[in-house]
């Protein structure tokens, strides 16, 4: 299995590198990609990335329809810890008992089909904070700093990228 990680030049590359690297992968770093047939895992802007117009920087990649607006909250960003209502599709939450992730964002997403988001938390509104849309995966917390729960999403999107490759070897 072959692993990449895309560097858009603003991010916690090396935290993330440093928890796959935990988990006995070398994934190589890559600067950007239009492939969106094999499974791509966008972490906080990342994930906003994938949609259409954000407040943050202007257009996304616009795989996904949805904008990304600020959040409305006295305080930000918005860092800390904050429990994940999961939805009934496994998406990553497999052997996940309490979803509780580490946040810093001020921005959130918006998208417009609700059938994709997968988890939602509050910070003085309600917003979703995973998605899964065909081979896109997304989260708006950080798994790479949120201990055990953070590790776990990781190896369960391993699994994901394995699966694929299995698929796609046939």
């Amino acid at each position: 299995m072959e692993l990449a990680v895309i560097d858009y030049g603003n991010g916690n590359l090396g935290s993330l590198l440093a928890a796959l690297h935990r988990l006995g992968q070398n994934p190589h770093v890559i600067h950007q990609t239009t492939d969106q047939s094999t499974p791509i895992l966008g972490i906080c802007l990342g994930m906003q990335l994938f949609f259409e117009q954000g407040d943050e920087g202007g257009e996304g990649l616009g795989w996904l329809k949805g904008n990304v607006p600020s959040l409305q909250a006295p305080v930000l960003p918005h860092i800390g810890w904050n429990d994940v209502a999961v939805t009934d599709h496994p998406f990553l939450w497999h052997n996940i008992v309490r979803p509780i992730f580490y946040f810093v964002h001020t921005y959130r997403i918006q998208p417009h089909e609700a059938a994709i988001v997968r988890g939602i938390t509050d910070y003085y509104e309600s917003f979703p904070v995973a998605i899964e849309s065909g081979s896109l995966y997304g989260v708006q917390f950080h798994p790479e700093l949120s201990g055990p729960n953070g590790t776990r999403l990781l190896q369960n999107f391993l699994e994901v990228v394995e699966t694929y490759g299995n698929m796609a070897s046939r």
